[in-house]
């Protein structure tokens, strides 16, 4: 139990290894769920099929990349939803890529989505 608190809080800190972010939406369910906190490292090379963490007009999304367009552009899709994302219209940058996930600790996470 202290291991896992030491991961977790270690991850709260500005480190360069990983982050830890809660998860508020159910997009990603069954895989990620709401409350669940989740670890994330530097995008370095993303792959189709992976789970990126984007920051999307200033908000965190979390979402798997289902495809790479040839200028490099991700498309992604929640794995509950039935499309794709449309973000045309919006400003996304990959900021990075899921790798493990603690259930319902991030219900009680006071950082929910801070990347």
């Amino acid at each position: 139990m202290l291991v896992l608190l030491a991961v977790i809080l270690y991850g709260a800190t500005n480190n360069r290894w990983y982050k830890v972010i809660g998860v508020q939406g159910a997009s990603m369910s069954p895989t990620i769920n709401r409350g669940d906190l989740i670890l994330m490292t530097r995008p370095e090379d993303p792959q189709i099929g992976d789970i990126g963490v984007f920051q999307v007009d200033g908000k965190i999304v979390t979402h798997r990349i289902v495809d790479i367009t040839p200028d490099g552009e991700y498309i992604t899709q929640g794995d509950a939803n039935a499309t794709p994302d449309d973000w045309s219209e919006a400003q996304v940058r990959l900021v990075g890529v899921y790798r493990a996930r603690i259930p319902w600790v991030g219900r009680f996470w006071a950082r929910p989505n801070a990347p």
